[in-house]
């Protein structure tokens, strides 16, 4: 899936005001980005992945 700027945008956004977004918030998100609500998840499960291990390899490298 490619996103447009302004969607990657937007979710990024929502992404720093919560990790886990609720169903009510993904429903929402969907209809203003036109995107389903199966690919607003899937965009922050991975971002979420991203986001602990890039937080979890910069914590090991400052206890080194």
């Amino acid at each position: 899936m490619v996103y447009t700027d302004f969607q990657r945008l937007e979710l990024e956004k929502e992404f720093r005001t919560t990790q886990f977004i609720n169903s009510e918030r993904k429903s929402q998100l969907s209809s203003e980005l036109q995107l389903t609500e199966r690919q607003i998840k899937i965009w922050f499960q991975n971002r979420f992945v991203f986001f602990f291990f890039f937080h979890l390899n910069h914590s090991k490298r400052d206890l080194k």
